[in-house]
């Protein structure tokens, strides 16, 4: 996935750039100034990594670094705190605490400009011992350029909180002993597994589910965001953040090496899954660098930088940043779908086989039933004939299920099946275009078909703009996730979700009878941005042959073809010209040609700006396009234009 351009990110280390404590001065013999020392260290530490990086040190490797790195300083600090504090208390060397390292720093993931999460352990009550080693502690890391979030906490205070808090409990799982008084870290972590881990699970879970659900909506709710968020994004470090949590609640598991031992992946997911963490770690370390402060979101200035830092080439047809971010998203596509296939393993009831299926399922069909409400498909019956590969995607629909994720993998291994004699086959067409005729869930099962690889094989022009990146300050998607992201919009217009803001839209999209043609030129109406030049023209050339491809009458498919190669053409009109003018509308009419094309572009033109970006459709683009719409309607129905109200 990565260009070979990079170094092998996933096994290079910093052989010779190691912080070590031999860096800082001896605790018990320091005099100096601690702050004055921890600043030249943490830039030290930081030139060292900033070099390795871009020599193509390992992501992973670099955040064992700096983590390290910064375990060695707070040691250093607790230790030389300590050491003047019984200088001048007599009483002091009897004092106790303990530091923790929580959060990604627990994790040893430290990114070069990460937070640094501390909890400060003590036993009874604050005594003038720790608050000299907090107060000390947190100083000294915000003068050395390092942003610390810090607790004060007894253990007892630790699991009272966690037990009301999701957050603090997650962060309390990720805790590691760094400083002080070892035996009250080895007594949290006990507590921990045992008051913590084990207890509520089901609850723990359940909790985690809906955080991952509101943040992946708060970050756009998809992987091929034009500037995705690297940490909380869809398909980010947060996914297998999240999968890690539930699955050592579930079964023991804390690192991603151990899932296929346990059953929960086969080999090669484990190490394409781990192959993305590698990536999404460097490209974080990347930003980080570039950036100097914990920023997490590759905006395009970003992406240019690091694609020309990793030594990513331009093509004829694609630059250096967009072939870096093509990575990218392969990488983020793997994360957020082998994180939610491990996730339903781990949170469904298990599939059952054999006659306790045929006992527990409905059986749809031959080889297909659906079990724990997933539909469930028999792997023989994609061999035994490939267009099931489409047919199952109809089959969850019509049933409204999800498929089940062993189904998902069994489709995603045998995709290769879908050739030319599928792709041309009555049969196959057929299920394709029964899924865009049926009244939901078309925008639900097309983006499944898209991420698991059928939607781009089946429809190869559609395939080559899998995650296709378009630099501007506009769209927020990637081209292949922008017409379908369309789709959902002209769904939510049918459901009604737009009719108390935009009636006319609700009003004509449940009179358009023939949806599917609607669909299809959402789809199909960016494909010559995968080719160069005027994609409208080259969009409008393809979808010919496509139509006819797909069996579609000649005035359907010129229709469709109409709306590729128009489909500027409405947006343009109502925001750059007057409408008013009755000569601009009457021309309208004449190039729209019949009252059906009216109203899918009509469509159509909503669709394409509400899925650029959730800022671009607005009350007054709304005006505009329905007082054009209008105006052409009674332009065909009594062959004038009414004036303009």
């Amino acid at each position: 996935m990565t260009s070979p351009s990079i170094p092998n990110a996933d096994t290079d280390r910093l052989s010779d750039s190691r912080p070590s404590v031999a860096e800082l001065p001896a605790a018990d013999t320091f005099t100096g100034n601690i702050s004055e020392v921890a600043k030249s260290y943490v830039e030290t530490v930081r030139a060292r990594i900033d070099k390795a990086t871009w020599a193509g040190a390992a992501g992973t490797e670099i955040c064992l670094e700096f983590s390290d790195a910064v375990d060695a300083l707070v040691r250093f600090v607790v230790d030389a705190a300590t050491v003047r504090y019984a200088q001048r208390y007599a009483r002091g060397a009897q004092q106790r605490c303990a530091v923790i390292a929580q959060g990604g720093y627990g994790r040893r993931e430290m990114n070069p400009w990460s937070d640094v999460d501390l909890l400060i352990l003590y036993p009874g009550r604050v005594s003038p011992y720790v608050e000299t080693i907090s107060e000390r502690l947190v100083q000294t890391l915000f003068d050395a350029q390092l942003h610390a979030g810090w607790a004060v906490r007894t253990p007892k205070d630790c699991i009272d909180q966690a037990l009301g808090d999701i957050t603090i409990r997650t962060t309390m799982m990720d805790g590691r002993f760094i400083a002080g008084s070892s035996d009250l870290g080895e007594e949290l972590q006990r507590t921990v597994e045992t008051q913590l881990v084990a207890r509520d699970v089901a609850g723990f879970v359940e909790a985690k589910l809906l955080e991952s659900r509101e943040r992946r909506f708060r970050m756009g709710g998809s992987a091929f965001m034009l500037e995705p968020n690297v940490k909380d994004g869809q398909g980010g470090l947060r996914d297998i953040q999240t999968l890690l949590w539930i699955a050592r609640v579930r079964r023991g598991i804390s690192q991603l090496e151990q899932l296929a031992t346990d059953g929960l992946v086969s080999e090669a997911e484990q190490m394409d899954l781990i192959a993305a963490r590698e990536f999404l770690l460097r490209t974080r370390n990347a930003a980080h660098l570039l950036s100097r402060f914990k920023q997490d979101k590759l905006s395009f200035e970003l992406q240019e930088q690091i694609a020309e830092r990793f030594g990513y080439g331009k093509t004829s047809t694609h630059g250096a940043a967009e072939m870096f971010m093509r990575d990218y998203y392969s990488h983020a596509a793997v994360v957020a779908r082998t994180c939610s296939d491990v996730i339903g393993r781990l949170t469904a009831p298990p599939e059952p086989s054999g006659l306790l299926a045929r006992l527990a399922g409905k059986k749809l069909r031959n080889g297909v039933s659906i079990a724990s409400g997933q539909l469930v498909a028999e792997e023989a019956i994609f061999a035994d004939n490939p267009v099931n590969l489409l047919a199952v995607f109809l089959d969850a629909q019509r049933a409204a299920v999800p498929l089940s994720s062993g189904t998902r993998e069994s489709i995603r291994r045998n995709a290769h099946l879908i050739d030319t004699g599928v792709i041309a086959s009555r049969d196959a067409i057929a299920v394709f275009m029964s899924i865009l005729k049926a009244g939901d869930g078309v925008y639900a099962t097309l983006a499944e078909m898209n991420r698991i690889g059928v939607l781009g094989r089946f429809i190869p022009e559609f395939g080559r703009l899998f995650c296709m990146v378009q630099h501007d300050f506009y769209h927020v998607y990637t081209v292949d996730e922008h017409p379908l992201i369309g789709i959902r919009e002209l769904e939510r217009v049918r459901a009604g979700e737009y009719e108390k803001d935009s009636p006319l839209l609700t009003q004509v999209v449940r009179d358009c009878d023939q949806p599917e043609l609607l669909f299809l030129a959402m789809m199909f109406h960016d494909l010559g941005k995968g080719y160069g030049g005027d994609h409208d023209e080259k969009g409008a050339q393809m979808v010919v042959e496509i139509g006819d491809r797909l069996g579609l009458h000649v005035d359907d498919r010129d229709s469709l073809e109409f709306l590729v190669r128009n489909h500027l053409m409405m947006s343009t009109l109502a925001q750059t010209r007057d409408i008013e003018d009755d000569e601009l509308v009457e021309a309208f009419v004449k190039d729209v040609q019949t009252p059906s094309n009216l109203k899918h572009l009509y469509l159509l033109t909503f669709a394409d700006m509400r899925a650029v970006g959730p800022q671009i459709w607005n009350g007054w683009r709304d005006q505009l396009l329905s007082e054009l719409y209008l105006r052409a309607v009674d332009g065909f129905e009594t062959g004038e234009v009414m004036e303009a109200n």
